[in-house]
């Protein structure tokens, strides 16, 4: 699997998004057979389609305050994303080879939304004062 680069326009962050969300349902498929680790492969899977799920609704949204709740819930996302594909690596439930990719993408995305998710907060803390 190829990730992009570390810019973060907000049309690179959403491809980045998307990456790693198909990079995700890559990495569990052949989960979903095995009973030990289909429900972490579900929970892995929702938590990554849904930051790029919410990053582009944060990216679309109606108001700042609307955009500052999406991008909030896409860094939750993104960090939930992070606990599980440590969780996947640790339990030994997928090869550490296959995991390291999307562990260290996750942590970056992770990252970035939630420096976006600060600046968004005191940007509408800074409008209220005014």
């Amino acid at each position: 699997m190829k990730l992009p680069n570390n810019t973060t326009s907000p049309e690179t962050l959403k491809e980045r998004l998307e990456q790693f969300a198909l990079g995700v349902l890559q990495l569990t498929a052949p989960m979903l057979r095995e009973l030990e680790s289909r429900d972490i492969a579900l929970q892995l899977r929702r938590s990554a389609s849904s930051a790029y799920s919410n990053y582009g609704s944060a990216c679309v949204a109606r108001s700042h305050a609307d955009f500052t709740s999406k991008i909030g819930i896409a860094y939750e996302e993104a960090d939930e994303s992070r606990r599980w594909l440590r969780f996947l690596k640790n339990a030994h439930l997928a090869a550490a080879s296959d995991v390291e990719p999307l562990l260290a993408e996750s942590l970056e995305l992770r990252a970035i939304l939630s420096a976006s998710h600060l600046m968004a907060k005191q940007n509408r803390a800074g409008r209220r004062a005014r």
